[in-house]
């Protein structure tokens, strides 16, 4: 399989239950990096594990997106656009930001 170079870098989102520090969430980023050429982040909404998976039960949807979106605009390699890949709940967060931030 080959790779294909892409304009934009790729943000992930994971779902409930799982968190951007998990290896998963980190096979999958590297994994569309490595694919596209292009810069890739999962994006947590908690600093840690614990926080991340627990903000996806126990945080309102609304301070998710809030919380997403400053830490994607805290990332200058996000400035200029992005294409999001997210899995399950995640798709809500990305759906989430494009509309209340986009």
């Amino acid at each position: 399989r080959g790779t294909s170079t892409t304009q934009y870098p790729t943000v992930t989102g994971h779902g409930m239950g799982d968190s951007c520090f998990n290896a998963g969430m980190k096979q999958i980023t590297q994994l569309i990096a490595t694919t596209t050429g292009q810069y890739a982040t999962c994006v947590p909404t908690g600093d840690n594990v614990i926080t991340d998976t627990a903000n996806g039960f126990f945080m309102t949807m609304n301070k998710n997106v809030d919380i997403f979106a400053e830490k994607i605009r805290a990332d200058p390699k996000l400035a200029n656009g992005f294409n999001c890949v997210a899995f399950s709940q995640g798709n809500s967060l990305c759906r989430g930001y494009y509309q209340k931030y986009n």
